[in-house]
């Protein structure tokens, strides 16, 4: 697993399974290892989530959402596709969906669109509409020698960085995780879900400093989503060819 980063304003992501258990030992720091210029639902692109909102799969206020970096597939017979998978958190709803659309080779490794983009998945109704539950920590080590001991310590598993208080219900979830800096300023993020059951389950947590250097004794912002799912609804939405008219070039 890599986590890419992105120096300047924009960001870096981790996208990617967490593993079955959390590491019994002392905190450590996510390793970051690959450029990138989107993280989390940003990867979705605008025309595709307001078409979302517009056939009401996306209802309501976004409180925490993922998605991974497109890819590039292809098929036996030769043909190529895109294809994201991401999902999304309001107060009345868990959407977890994949969205694909054909890819036409223009030579050289390089794509352009060649169809609209359709999304499956299912929408989990809450039974209640759902809040996020925020707490704020640190490392009982955080600024002192546990701190010190641990801080170059890397961890594999981005919810390897968290309590196992706090990420033990979205353990064998789908995680994501991105590091942002500029001058004075530097933020790190984990998004996190996992449906099981009726049962989803919804994390963010942040940190900020004035450096990237700072983060590691910064305190961690945490909101948690705990909901009860009393109806699932699957859907399939093609979105019409017009809504986009864009044209861009897309690597493999």
């Amino acid at each position: 697993m890599t986590v890419p980063e992105l120096p300047g304003a924009s960001g870096s992501s981790l996208t990617g399974r967490s593993a079955g258990d959390l590491s019994t030992r002392a905190p450590g720091q996510i390793k970051y290892t690959r450029r990138i210029e989107k993280v989390g639902f940003e990867y979705v692109p605008p025309e595709l989530a307001k078409f979302l909102k517009r056939a009401e799969i996306l209802v309501g206020t976004e409180l925490i959402a993922g998605a991974d970096e497109p890819v590039t597939k292809r098929r036996q017979n030769g043909t190529h596709y895109q294809l994201l998978s991401a999902w999304w958190a309001s107060e009345s709803r868990f959407v977890l969906f994949e969205a694909r659309r054909e890819l036409t080779s223009v030579g050289e490794g390089t794509f352009r669109p060649s169809g609209s983009w359709t999304a499956s998945g299912t929408v989990h109704h809450f039974a209640a509409p759902a809040t996020t539950d925020r707490s704020e920590w640190r490392y009982k080590g955080a600024g002192g020698s546990e701190a010190t001991a641990t801080k170059d310590r890397v961890v594999t598993d981005a919810l390897d960085a968290l309590p196992p208080a706090v990420a033990g219900p979205v353990i064998g979830g789908t995680t994501h995780a991105w590091l942002r800096w500029r001058k004075g300023w530097a933020s790190e993020t984990i998004v996190a879900s996992r449906v099981i059951g009726n049962e989803v389950h919804v994390l963010r947590a942040q940190r900020e400093g004035t450096s990237r250097g700072e983060l590691k004794t910064s305190a961690w912002v945490a909101e948690v989503i705990d909901a009860t799912s009393n109806n699932r609804v699957p859907f399939t939405a093609i979105m019409p060819s017009g809504i986009s008219l864009a044209y861009r070039l897309l690597g493999r």
